[in-house]
This record gives C-alpha cells, sequence and structure tokens, in this order.
C-alpha cells in the first residue's frame, strides 16, 4: 500500500512505532495509509465554501445551515496536490 501524503497538510495519524508483533505493525501501518489517504470532510455554514474552506481535489464539505438538498454536499474540484480555498462545486442530491 502506497502512502501519498497531501502536501501542507500534516497526516492525520502518525506511522506507529514497532511492536515487536509483524502482524500487527503491519496491520497498523496499512490502517494508518489507507486513513491518511481518505479525502478530508468539513462543515460549514453560509452561502458557498469558497474562499472560506481550504482544500484539494476531492475533499467534501457539508453546509449545516442549508435547508437545500441541491446544494448542501460541495467537493473540492481541480489539480490534484494543490491546496486552494477556491474550486468548490455543490453536489446536486435529488436536485435537477
Amino acid at each position: 500500500m502506497a502512502y501519498k501524503q497531501q502536501p501542507g497538510f500534516q497526516r492525520r495519524i502518525t506511522m506507529p512505532p514497532p511492536t515487536g508483533n509483524q502482524a500487527l505493525d503491519e496491520w497498523l501501518r496499512n490502517f494508518a495509509i489507507s486513513h491518511n489517504n481518505e479525502p478530508r470532510m468539513s462543515w460549514f455554514s453560509g452561502t458557498t465554501p469558497n474562499s472560506n474552506i481550504t482544500g484539494t481535489a476531492g475533499d467534501i464539505v457539508v453546509n449545516l445551515a442549508s435547508g437545500s438538498t441541491v446544494s448542501r454536499f460541495w467537493i473540492m474540484t481541480g489539480a490534484p496536490s494543490y491546496i486552494t480555498n477556491l474550486g468548490w462545486k455543490f453536489l446536486s442530491v435529488g436536485g435537477s
């Protein structure tokens, strides 16, 4: 399993120290790698996360103040590994 650290962001789980149990060590390393490679999730209250929430491509934010299902979920678009606060696009859920 490859570890691809997002530049500019720190790891959410650091690599665990060896325990002496090879099976456990491998499982813990794989868990840390898997968790650190997941998209980041956040929330906001307002009309748009653009200029307010920073992320990289694939990150997700939820608008907690939105009564609309059309603009509640947003995903960061753009180049991978590029940190920005612009490029959020809403995911239409149940909208036309």
